[in-house]
């Protein structure tokens, strides 16, 4: 059986736009259900925080093309 999903837009920003898969059939987007299984006052809070972090820091500076990018200017991009 062959699972049908779209993309959804989460966020759009000046440098860069978040994207969540968003399964045919389900009311929550992939990257909803993941903030939804850990919510704020969970074990995890720290960790959720340096993702929360990362994203902030993404949409801030953008994101890298993985395509475009030599390896080596990768390695250093994010230093």
């Amino acid at each position: 059986m062959k699972q049908r999903y779209y993309i959804d837009l989460v966020e759009e920003y000046s440098n860069v736009n978040f994207y969540s898969i968003h399964l045919d059939g389900e009311e929550l987007s992939e990257l909803e259900r993941f903030f939804e299984k850990f919510p704020t006052g969970s074990v995890y809070d720290e960790d959720i925080d340096v993702v929360i972090s990362w994203l902030d820091n993404i949409a801030e500076r953008g994101a890298l093309d993985a395509i475009s990018v030599p390896k080596a200017a990768m390695a250093t991009a994010w230093a």
